[in-house]
């Protein structure tokens, strides 16, 4: 199984509505190629693209309240998601990871972003 830490985030466009992103951090490298195992596999009747990203890239889209510069991290990037996919389906999707903690940020008008 893949541990997934910290946060997994579904990406919204300017208007707030799901963009089809998500990233994701995970424990190590080891678990990196597990979750790449399910690339272009079908979520909602959708194939989604996983691929490896770097820590700059992953923060960019998280809240400023990790740390994940002195730790050993693998993050994901989940592409062509349906606009109504959950947490609860990416955790699903990842099924053989073990995720900690789900959390999709909102932008001010308390919209998911």
């Amino acid at each position: 199984d893949c541990e997934i830490v910290g946060n997994v985030v579904i990406i919204n466009n300017e208007t707030g509505r799901p963009s089809g992103d998500a990233v994701v951090r995970l424990l190590n490298k080891v678990d990196l190629e597990r979750a790449l195992k399910s690339n272009k596999k079908h979520l909602h009747d959708r194939f989604v693209v996983i691929e490896e990203i770097d820590c700059e890239t992953y923060n960019k889209q998280i809240p400023k309240v990790e740390n994940t510069e002195t730790e050993e991290n693998a993050f994901i990037c989940l592409k062509g998601l349906d606009w109504s996919t959950t947490e609860e389906d990416i955790k699903k999707f990842l099924h053989d990871c073990k995720v900690k903690k789900v959390v999709i940020t909102t932008n001010e008008r308390g919209k998911p972003s």
